[in-house]
């Protein structure tokens, strides 16, 4: 019994004026015109050389690809004028498409398989979309996917979904370094301030204090901002819950990455509100007065910075902003 499978036209291509068809590897045959396959590809160059197309003899101008029809449609969507992106179903189709890419040397379909996979935000698997993209160098890819990756939990396994780590254990070490790197210098840059960012008490360091043992000895003061108030704020307890408050928003920072707080008002106010009450920050205030020692709006001023300033993407890294006094 033959099993060789009827050929069928797409219907899409189908052009009457058409001088070639192309065949794919499951026989869906594509009419298309030489003119376009030669400016689009220097592979077909040499088409320019075949004999004009006979209507008899139309296999005379037969091409069979090696690729699957999906593979010859979106090679043809891209050098083709189209309106939209052609769209890809998944990853396994997004890597062969990119292979035959390369294989014909159509660079437009690199370019336009970039487009159709970030607009529809690379199927929610950014990690699988910088691999690929790494592969074939895609710049812009790159820089999107890893930021996109910022909604991943990269820092903590046990808060990814198992879809999300089994797209990071595809990723090899070479490939993992970069995206690591952007997530830990951000919460390196978030975590690394002290408790003056959050406070409008004055922190005055090695003031004397006595002796110890002939010894001079010092200490840190925080002097009550409050007008002719001249009160303090205990440094031992401030020490710890800042301890406390960094530990917090680490742990926010690993449910989050993306820090979304630090871009929103509303959003900053409600986690630091939290912070402040968890952290021990809520109960501490001047000795003199009922001057809090966590100011909100001094803390949003400062994250928000932060926020502007801590890279986005790998190719990104953290900007200079002076310090507010």
């Amino acid at each position: 019994m033959s099993t060789t499978q009827t050929a069928t036209l797409h219907s899409n291509y189908e052009a009457e004026d058409g001088d070639v068809v192309l065949v794919s590897s499951d026989n869906v045959q594509f009419r298309v015109h030489s003119r376009i396959l030669r400016e689009a590809s220097s592979v077909f160059k040499d088409m320019a050389c075949m004999p004009a197309p006979q209507d008899e003899q139309l296999s005379d101008r037969i091409i069979k690809f090696e690729e699957p029809a999906y593979v010859v449609e979106f090679l043809m969507d891209a050098i083709y004028p189209r309106e939209v992106f052609p769209s890809v179903a998944n990853y396994a189709q997004a890597w062969e498409i990119a292979k035959a890419a390369d294989k014909y040397e159509i660079g437009r379909a690199h370019t336009v398989l970039q487009g159709s996979l970030i607009e529809n935000e690379a199927f929610g698997q950014p990690l699988r979309l910088y691999k690929l993209a790494c592969f074939y160098e895609w710049k812009k890819a790159i820089a999107w996917s890893s930021k996109a990756s910022l909604n991943k939990p990269l820092l903590k396994l046990s808060n990814m979904k198992s879809e999300d780590r089994k797209s990071l254990m595809e990723l090899t070490d070479a490939e993992l370094e970069a995206p690591m790197k952007l997530h830990k210098s951000r919460n390196a840059e978030i975590l690394r301030h002290d408790p003056t960012v959050i406070s409008r008490f004055n922190c005055l360091e090695d003031i004397p204090d006595g002796d110890n043992g002939g010894e001079p000895a010092f200490e840190t003061v925080w002097r009550c901002p409050a007008v002719g108030c001249g009160g303090r704020g205990n440094n031992e307890k401030i020490c710890a819950a800042w301890v406390s408050f960094k530990r917090g928003f680490g742990e926010y920072l690993d449910s989050e990455p993306a820090a979304p707080a630090l871009y929103d008002r509303n959003a900053f106010g409600i986690l630091f509100r939290s912070l402040v009450r968890t952290s021990g920050f809520e109960w501490l205030d001047c000795n003199e007065c009922s001057e809090s020692f966590a100011s909100e709006e001094r803390a949003w001023r400062h994250y928000e910075r932060i926020g502007r300033c801590i890279p986005r993407t790998v190719y990104e890294k953290v900007l200079v902003f002076p310090r507010e006094s």
